[in-house]
């Protein structure tokens, strides 16, 4: 029992590694695709953060002023710049999105916009799965770094739920389902009971001829006996006759000796 609970746990929070890492994926190609939508959208981003994307390549930041995202990415032709909103992103897990500063530009969870994640989670290492504590609850996370823009993603699920989600569905599924065995059990064993009953207060009228059983060891019962009772019959009608023969005979020797 202990090794079978092992392997379900091992197996469960192999699945829940996968899930971070896939979720983590997910999101990051959702934001890229946002980024590369704002480029297409003629939108006004401050000459300073254009000129600091010259010097230093790029930069993905947020502005408190504008309540956006400013996206610069030096080009051979110049700099492509944008302002991103990143709203609506969907995934299984809970998240956190920053800039490269640090600082939240979207999560699952309610927390303020522009505030450091490093004060709520602490990220210990990137690119690698590790269990680290968010609001005192102990949860599986994965952080990653765009190599192009410099945003991180970290997706987490909280390991006490990992199992419980998993392991109680199916312990009620399980419970359902016996439950259902075993009054189809019971009703099945009933039917036979309530079939054996009735065979047997026919036979004890007599009637054996007429008992009919689906069970075939009690149906094989029913029919031996139902041939001895014939078979007794058969006796005693015999019998029967043969008294009558004699009976016969000796009334015809009483008349002859009178």
């Amino acid at each position: 029992m202990l090794l079978i609970k092992y392997e379900f746990t091992e197996a469960v929070e192999k699945n829940s590694i996968l899930l971070v890492q896939v979720a983590n994926k997910l999101i990051e190609s959702q934001i890229l695709k946002k980024i590369e939508a704002s480029f297409d959208i003629s939108n006004r981003v401050p000459a300073d953060y254009v000129e600091l994307a010259k010097k230093i390549g790029g930069l993905f930041l947020y502005d408190e002023n504008l309540k956006k995202i400013v996206v610069c990415i030096r080009k051979e032709q110049g700099v492509q710049s944008a302002l991103v909103s990143l709203t609506d992103l969907s995934i299984p897990t809970m998240y956190f999105v920053t800039d490269t500063a640090g600082r939240i530009i979207a999560a699952s969870e309610v927390v303020n916009i522009g505030e450091r994640l490093y004060g709520i989670m602490t990220i210990q290492e990137t690119n690698k799965v590790f269990k680290t504590k968010y609001r005192g609850y102990d949860v599986l996370a994965f952080s990653s770094v765009n190599p192009v823009y410099g945003f991180s993603v970290t997706t987490f699920i909280y390991m006490e739920n990992i199992l419980w989600k998993i392991f109680i569905p199916f312990v009620l599924c399980v419970c359902v389902g016996l439950t259902i065995l075993l009054v189809l059990f019971q009703d099945h064993y009933r039917s036979k009971l309530v079939s054996i009953r009735k065979s047997l207060e026919k036979l004890a009228e007599g009637s054996a001829d007429k008992v009919k059983i689906r069970d075939k060891k009690i149906s094989r019962i029913i029919d031996e006996l139902n041939e001895n009772i014939q078979k007794k019959d058969r006796i005693l009608k015999k019998a029967a006759q043969e008294l009558e023969v004699l009976k016969q005979t000796l009334e015809k020797i009483r008349e002859r000796k009178s």
